[in-house]
């Protein structure tokens, strides 16, 4: 008997601590993907307020979203979040999944964090009027020039936006705006202070281009042509005009010439305007160099996916986010039914509260009974191990 009853006991015991592990194991699981599908819920919420779409658009956004941080470092929530910065700032819905990717990748390759990166690239977009389909070519030359000169892909950035205004004005495509803030970047030229003075003197060029005036002849022969030749020029291509200026200062000071002078005949005598152009008199070819080269980068495409490749070979994050994923698709499955559980625990405990006293006692009554022979139970399943 004694042996039955330990044996009995154990049995119990056993049966009692899997239950109470598997429980546990399956509570823990559920509550994290729960916790998982509700904190993308609330990313992907700001998402919607952003865009007006279709239910069946915002859900291919949000598969996107998930499909892309599998094969990304990024968080689900930090691209939806790129996603509803781009919604802001005017991102059109059927390019806001080409435009989440491009910023991912530039926060992954490069020195800029990934908000400046959405705001600065959305808002070059808008300056220089770039289709916004070519945004990922945009992150492609932004990463090849940052690899091949002497700056980083910040201050490339913070430079060209200081420019682009100035630059698109006058006729100068994305990549050379691009390429020109690469060459002043990379003579250690601040944007708060170059980008200024550059801009200042393209259009004090483009105003004696337009008036004829007598400073025109400088202007032309500094770059090494006649008047009506560097007219020509400037109207139909500033960025070789302006290389042209920039290339004959370089040749005129190497030549015995007095830079300052030259400049002052320019009416070029603020101390910033000066020093930028003393800066880049010597970088003529190396700024035609980075322009070429921007150029080129747009047009193949190609160097913000290679670079991203060789960063990917580290699987951890993405490892990371393929759980979440699965966490995120579990929770969502959940979701509706700890939504019910909740109204129905809320619509319980309100129909308690509105009982009357007597009822409350029964209930407390029943309540203790049940409680009393939980732990008679216990007692038994107790005594049967003391009885074995």
């Amino acid at each position: 008997a004694g042996n039955s009853a330990r044996s009995m006991s154990e049995g119990m015991r056993t049966f009692s601590n899997y239950a109470l592990g598997a429980s546990a194991a399956t509570a823990l699981v559920g509550a994290y993907a729960v916790k998982a599908a509700k904190d993308y819920e609330y990313a992907f919420a700001d998402v919607r307020k952003t865009i007006v779409a279709t239910e069946a658009e915002y859900a291919a956004l949000s598969d996107a979203v998930i499909e892309m941080s599998l094969v990304r470092p990024a968080s689900a929530q930090d691209i939806a979040y790129i996603m509803s910065l781009g919604g802001q700032l005017n991102i059109a819905t059927q390019h806001l999944e080409k435009f989440a990717g491009t910023i991912a990748d530039l926060d992954v390759a490069t020195n800029m964090d990934l908000e400046a990166a959405a705001l600065d690239v959305a808002r070059f977009m808008n300056i220089t009027g770039t289709a916004q389909g070519n945004v990922d070519r945009l992150g492609a030359t932004i990463v090849d020039l940052g690899n091949n000169s002497a700056t980083t892909e910040a201050d490339i950035m913070a430079m060209a936006m200081r420019i682009a205004g100035t630059g698109s004005s006058l006729g100068m495509t994305a990549a050379e705006v691009l390429g020109l803030a690469t060459s002043l970047s990379s003579v250690g030229i601040q944007a708060e202070m170059g980008g200024n003075a550059i801009s200042t003197i393209m259009r004090r060029i483009d105003r004696d281009v337009q008036t004829n005036s007598s400073t025109l002849d400088t202007w032309a022969a500094t770059g090494g042509m006649r008047r009506q030749q560097f007219k020509s020029l400037w109207t139909s291509d500033v960025t070789q005009g302006l290389i042209a200026v920039i290339k004959g200062m370089g040749q005129f000071q190497d030549e015995g010439g007095s830079l300052t002078l030259l400049l002052d005949e320019l009416d070029i005598s603020y101390m910033r305007q000066v020093d930028t152009m003393m800066r880049m008199a010597q970088a003529g070819e190396m700024a035609n160099s980075l322009i070429t080269r921007s150029n080129n980068a747009f047009a193949e495409n190609s160097a913000l996916a290679r670079e991203v490749s060789q960063r990917y070979e580290t699987k951890l994050q993405m490892m990371s986010n393929a759980a979440q994923a699965a966490a995120i698709a579990f929770g969502n499955e959940l979701l509706p039914s700890f939504r019910d559980v909740v109204v129905g625990a809320t619509d319980f405990l309100q129909a308690v509260a509105s009982l009357d006293s007597g009822t409350k006692d029964t209930i407390v009554t029943v309540g203790a009974a049940v409680i009393g022979f939980g732990l008679f139970t216990k007692a038994v399943q107790t005594g049967a191990g003391v009885v074995g």
